[in-house]
């Protein structure tokens, strides 16, 4: 719908506008053929669900990695963006 079009645009432009070392950058977003979209920094290192996939790893290495989430998840709350999915 329109209103689902306007809501996801003006939430990528606001995660666009952050600037954390723990937010992935947002670089453009749109419509193109009643898709919406967005063009974001490449992440290399794999999914958090496939570095746990077959065990969990040391637990000084979990609580850095969810420091590191939250750190990034505040700053974005912050900043009065909150995901809406």
């Amino acid at each position: 719908s329109e209103t689902a079009v306007v809501r996801f645009q003006a939430e990528a432009e606001g995660i666009a506008a952050l600037e954390h070392e723990n937010i992935i950058k947002i670089y453009d977003c749109g419509v193109i053929d009643e898709s919406s979209y967005f063009a974001m920094e490449l992440a290399r290192g794999g999914t958090l669900s496939s570095r746990i996939k077959d065990n969990l790893p040391d637990p000084k290495i979990v609580a850095k990695m969810i420091s590191s989430l939250a750190k990034g998840l505040q700053h974005a709350h912050d900043a009065k963006i909150i995901h809406q999915d």
